[in-house]
Formats: structure tokens, C-alpha cells, sequence
């Protein structure tokens, strides 16, 4: 290893050790078997099989949220696909394009800013990709919601980066709801589980009297039915954990930068056949099941809600490495997966669509 990679080595090793962050698609595999996706969710995580019958999803609601690095692909995706995801919430994330492909930039600019950010240049980027059809039409995300939440007691992701992505929205015609004042530290806050609430620490879901599941969900689909009130209720009578093969859904000749094993939370009311929606729930970097087991999966709070409101939670899953360089297991958001990273050609976001999308023939 040449010195100016130990280099570049140690300092997303430093940066992001401490940080929770930071259209030619593919067709899906025809006819699944029974190493497809589609057989693989009727076993549950615990052992326990769920009902045997294809999901009812109404893939026109579908919405995605994110932590830190997982709030930049969240965004991504929803400015790349947004002819197939209907809203966004970030937590603690950045624009489109922010980091212009670049570690060092990601590092830097979109991170640790002291100045207001001028997002006209990433409008114009956008613009051009729309143009180039490597997005979605811009168009889409006027009607679309979008929340964004930063912590007040944030010190990983500066205030000015998150505040961009409220004013890109906002460039774009929409109409951004944003929550800058709760003492949160770096990571996702909750009513009842985590590290305490003004710290940043592992597993980054910070216990702080706020429920950013509900507040996230409601503004993305309306008035909601009350959640279930325990964990242990809704695992036990609510719905179930699944487990997902992750690699069954990367397209023949791609990088596979995806866990081995993906999760979603799947309401009995969905498996009954009842129709569902999708959320995705993205996690941020140091938070992916490898580093911190099913904490993000079953202690963020969406679950609860999704149990009595029809709503499917897709948890897709990184992995770390070091070729490429991803220590810390976060989402692509500068670009270690290829220059296409945050279009419809990006790897990871196709792969992202394809588990949405093939989540119909489950069950």
C-alpha cells in the first residue's frame, strides 16, 4: 500500500469511525425459485414461517428516510427515482451531489461546513442529469413531502450541510417541512431507546422523548392509526422480521457492496393480504447489522407504526470493506461504487429498487 492511500485510509478511518454518517434499470430474475427472494422472506429471522402468499403492495406510495449516510442515499434515490418514490425524510444528510464524487470533498464540504451552503450548482447538476436521463424528471418532486430533522446537539454533520437540503428542495418547488431544535446528538432520536439523547455514540438511536418514526411517517402519508404501544407486542402480534438475500437482486455483471442479508418488518395485515406500502429505512454508517446487530431494525421506532398502518419496512444492509473503501459500511454517497453512484445506473440504487420491486412476489 502506497503511502498516499495510508493516507487517504487513515482519515475516512478517523472521520467516520466517529460518525453515524458520515434510467436503464436492471429487469428482476423471472420465475423466483427457492433460493429467490421471494421464497427466502417466508422464513422468519426467529424461525417462525410467515403465511405463504404474495404480498399486495401498492408501490405507488412508496417512501424512503435516512441517518447520515443513509439520509444522502435516501435523497438520492428519491431525486433519481422519484417516478417510483413518492417522499423523502433525511435525518442529518446533505444535497444532491455534494460531494462531486470526491472522499475528500465528502469529508469536507458536506460535512463539517461553517458557511451556508449555495446549492445552485448542485440545481444545475441535477438539472443536467435530468437532462442526460440519468434521473428522474425534476418535475416529480413538487407535489412530493419531504421532513428533514437535524439535531441541535449534532456534531458530526454541520447544520449549514443539512440546512442545504432543505433549501434544494425548496429550489426544486417543493415544500420542505424541516425540525432543527431538538438537543439531539448525531443520530436518530426516539421516545424510549438508545444512548442518551444529546450524545453521539453507538448505535447512534438516541433516546430523547421524540418520536422522529412517527413525526417522519405521518408527514410522508398523513394522518396515521396510533401505533403499537412495545416492541415485544409488535414482534409478537403485529408482524414479524424477515430476512432478506440481498444478492439475489444484483444485476449480472455488478458490484455487490450489499450485506449478505437485508431485513423488512412485514405486518401480519400485509401478509394477510391486506394492501401495503413500502417504506425504506436506511441506515447510516457503523449502524448496519454487522456493527450493531438489528438495533436500527428494531429500536428506530418505525415499526410500531408500520404494524397498524399497513406499511412494509424494507431495511437494506452495507457492508464494510476496504476495496472498495468503505470501512465503516455507509451508503454510497461519493461515489466508491462507480461514477454513476446517485443516478439510475448507480449500482447500489438499482439495487435498492430492485429489492422495493421484488418484495411484490414475496410471501
Amino acid at each position: 500500500m502506497n503511502r498516499t492511500m495510508k493516507i487517504k485510509l487513515m482519515a475516512i478511518a478517523v472521520a467516520l469511525t466517529t460518525a453515524a454518517c458520515t434510467e436503464s434499470e436492471k429487469p428482476l430474475k423471472d420465475n423466483p425459485t427457492e433460493s429467490s427472494p421471494a421464497a427466502n422472506l417466508n422464513d422468519n429471522v426467529d424461525g417462525k414461517n410467515m403465511p405463504s402468499r404474495n404480498l399486495n403492495l401498492n408501490l405507488q406510495q412508496t417512501t424512503v428516510s435516512g441517518l447520515s449516510s443513509g439520509a444522502y442515499m435516501a435523497h438520492q434515490l428519491h431525486i433519481a427515482y422519484s417516478d417510483k418514490i413518492k417522499g423523502a425524510a433525511l435525518l442529518a444528510g446533505g444535497p444532491y451531489g455534494c460531494a462531486k464524487g470526491d472522499l475528500n470533498t465528502a469529508l469536507s464540504a458536506c460535512m463539517t461546513v461553517k458557511k451556508p451552503m449555495d446549492v445552485a450548482p448542485l440545481i444545475e447538476l441535477a438539472k443536467q442529469a435530468e437532462e442526460q436521463g440519468s434521473i428522474a424528471s425534476l418535475n416529480n418532486i413538487k407535489n412530493h413531502p419531504v421532513w428533514i430533522f437535524h439535531g441541535s446537539a449534532d456534531n458530526r454533520v454541520n447544520d449549514n450541510v443539512t440546512q442545504a437540503s432543505v433549501d434544494f428542495y425548496t429550489q426544486l418547488g417543493a415544500a420542505p417541512a424541516a425540525e432543527f431544535n431538538i438537543k439531539v446528538g448525531h443520530g436518530f432520536p426516539t421516545e424510549n431507546s438508545g444512548v442518551q439523547c444529546d450524545t453521539t455514540a453507538e448505535p447512534f438511536i438516541n433516546q430523547c422523548d421524540y418520536d422522529a418514526a412517527g413525526k417522519l411517517l405521518t408527514h410522508l402519508y398523513g394522518k396515521l392509526n396510533n401505533k403499537v404501544q412495545t416492541m415485544s407486542e409488535t414482534e409478537s402480534n403485529s408482524g414479524k422480521v424477515i430476512e432478506i438475500h440481498q444478492a439475489d437482486f444484483v444485476s449480472e455483471g455488478q458490484d455487490n457492496t450489499l450485506a449478505d442479508t437485508g431485513y423488512a418488518f412485514v405486518p401480519d395485515s400485509c401478509a394477510s393480504g391486506k394492501e401495503c406500502r413500502v417504506h425504506i429505512a436506511l441506515h447510516g454508517c457503523k449502524q448496519n447489522a454487522e456493527a450493531i446487530d438489528q438495533a436500527y431494525i428494531t429500536d428506530s421506532g418505525l415499526n410500531p407504526w408500520a404494524a397498524t398502518n399497513n406499511i412494509v419496512v424494507l431495511y437494506p444492509q452495507t457492508k464494510s470493506s476496504y476495496a472498495p473503501l468503505n470501512p465503516n459500511a455507509c451508503w454510497d454517497w461519493w461515489g466508491y461504487t462507480g461514477p454513476e453512484y446517485q443516478s439510475r445506473d448507480g449500482a447500489q440504487m438499482q439495487q435498492v429498487i430492485n429489492m422495493v420491486e421484488g418484495l411484490t412476489e414475496a410471501l
